[in-house]
């Protein structure tokens, strides 16, 4: 008879060794820092708003390696520059999905700045979905790669959860807050 692999018993509040207060801790984070986005995504100055969400999301990086247990210090240019990525990223597609959907046209620089807004937090609360689903596995700040933000947007692209129609309405785009 072949020898079986035993797994390792896990504590009850454990899942894949992370502490399942952990997870709740960086759902609770990500949340936050999504809403947090999505206000400084309201900022109608080209560049402040960017700046806001690319400092929201530094903090809430840093937060969700708190929760981890994960080294922050080392690596903050790194995560700085994936969220200036990031925040632009979200500026750039708000501006397409506003092209791409004039329906709110009537209303103006508000309907502007409420996709803005939605698409930042959206991004926002992305960012840090990576992140936590990265340090679940084990992983840290020195070993995240840009292609892991690449799969992720990918993934919920074939999904069906990143849809340009996803910030075709008010309700939709901000469906990431609740």
């Amino acid at each position: 008879m072949p020898a079986t692999e035993t797994e390792i018993p896990q504590p009850e509040n454990h899942i894949n060794g992370v502490s399942t207060e952990a997870k709740k801790d960086a759902d609770s984070i990500i949340k936050f820092h999504a809403r947090l986005a999505t206000a400084a995504g309201m900022i109608p100055v080209n560049g402040v708003d960017i700046a806001l969400v690319t400092a929201v999301q530094v903090r809430m990086v840093s937060e969700i390696c708190k929760a981890y247990d994960v080294e922050f210090k080392e690596d903050m240019v790194k995560v700085g520059l994936t969220s200036v990525i990031g925040s632009t990223i979200a500026r750039l597609v708000a501006y397409g999905a506003r092209e791409a959907f004039n329906a709110f046209s009537q209303f103006g620089s508000l309907a502007d700045n409420l996709t803005n807004a939605a698409i930042s937090g959206f991004f926002t609360a992305a960012t840090g979905e990576i992140y936590s689903m990265h340090f679940e596995s084990g992983g840290s700040l020195a070993d995240l790669d840009l292609t892991d933000f690449v799969d992720y947007a990918s993934e919920q692209i074939k999904t069906g959860k990143l849809h340009p129609s996803l910030f075709a309405s008010i309700n939709s785009g901000f469906s990431y807050l609740y």
